[in-house]
């Protein structure tokens, strides 16, 4: 499955909020996603939301097992890759909230702000 096959047609038109909705109600780790996307409505400047919404789905994906995630915890890479992006991660967050239309966004902004 790639992020093409959810959010667009074959042709290049994006799918409706009802298709994606059902797309993601097939994903195998639909408990999961729902709980980082609640428990990420509100993200402060330390980063322990994306740390710990991190952790889950890196663990829920097997990522932990070896490579650069194996044994995480939250004392290691996470913190670091918060201090490398998390300014970043928070202008996004801010953008997607003024959006006020969180289930389109990246559907609606143009090619210039999704870069």
């Amino acid at each position: 499955m790639t992020f093409y096959n959810i959010l667009f047609n074959l042709n290049g038109s994006a799918k409706s909020p009802k298709e994606v909705r059902e797309r993601i109600r097939g994903f195998e780790y639909t408990d999961a996603t729902s709980d980082i996307i609640r428990d990420s409505l509100e993200l402060e400047g330390s980063g322990k939301v994306f740390i710990k919404c991190s952790t889950r789905i890196l663990s829920n994906f097997g990522m932990t097992r070896s490579g650069a995630f194996r044994g995480i915890n939250e004392t290691d890479i996470l913190p670091r890759c918060w201090t490398i992006i998390g300014d970043q991660v928070l202008e996004i967050h801010r953008k997607v909230v003024d959006s006020g239309s969180r289930d389109r966004y990246l559907l609606e902004i143009s090619d210039s702000e999704r870069e």
